[in-house]
């Protein structure tokens, strides 16, 4: 996955809430892809002054490199979080 492909992803930044969302939901088949160019790609940039929330739709299957990448996040004392959503009719 590009960086160009990961920009069509939905950020949204609620400004009444103090987490940053991902929505990961856009890229169907490819969501497993995607999360696991944001969490490598995350440490390329300036540290989020806010925590993230990545959603993804339930039933997709993380990648094990994904895995070991949110938990060195995590080490590093990065507040993000990872969270299944139900599918949308």
């Amino acid at each position: 996955m590009t960086a160009e492909e990961f920009g069509k992803t939905f950020k949204i930044d609620d400004s009444n809430s103090l987490r940053t969302f991902v929505d990961l939901c856009p890229f169907r088949e490819r969501q497993a892809e995607a999360l696991d160019f944001y969490l490598h790609d995350l440490p390329n940039h300036t540290r989020p002054q806010k925590p993230i929330l990545i959603y993804y739709t339930h039933g997709t299957e993380i990648l094990a490199s994904s895995m070991a990448a949110y938990q060195k996040l995590l080490s590093q004392n990065l507040a993000i979080g990872i969270e299944a959503k139900a599918e949308e009719s």
